[in-house]
């Protein structure tokens, strides 16, 4: 539980950089929006990773699961992001909305 919290924390911080980020709050230059990008996939991979290691016998169902709604939420991800999001609310409004979903991240764990 302490290491799904501590992933959360940190997808949640990243995501809320990133907005900000977005929003005009700084100009972060190639380097640092390499850096938010890196850390990102990151906290998403940790996150992944840490929700299929359960204690069952049979490990392939859970980590199936999760792939499956890895892709699945990737694919809602991007054609919601591109199709609406981005044509209505603009880059900033979508990375808000964005920094919630993964700051409600931390009501999962």
């Amino acid at each position: 539980r302490g290491s799904g919290l501590a992933i959360a924390l940190l997808t949640a911080i990243v995501s809320t950089g990133c907005a900000w980020a977005a929003g005009g709050g700084d100009t972060l230059g190639r380097a640092g929006a390499g850096f938010l990008l890196l850390a990102s996939g990151a906290s998403v991979g940790a996150a992944v990773a840490w929700a299929g290691s359960s204690p069952r016998k049979d490990q392939s169902e859970t980590v199936s699961a999760l792939y499956a709604a890895d892709l699945a939420g990737g694919c809602l991800g991007a054609v919601l992001g591109g199709v609406l999001y981005l044509p209505f609310a603009g880059l900033p409004a979508s990375a808000w909305l964005a920094a919630l979903i993964g700051l409600s991240m931390i009501l999962l764990v």
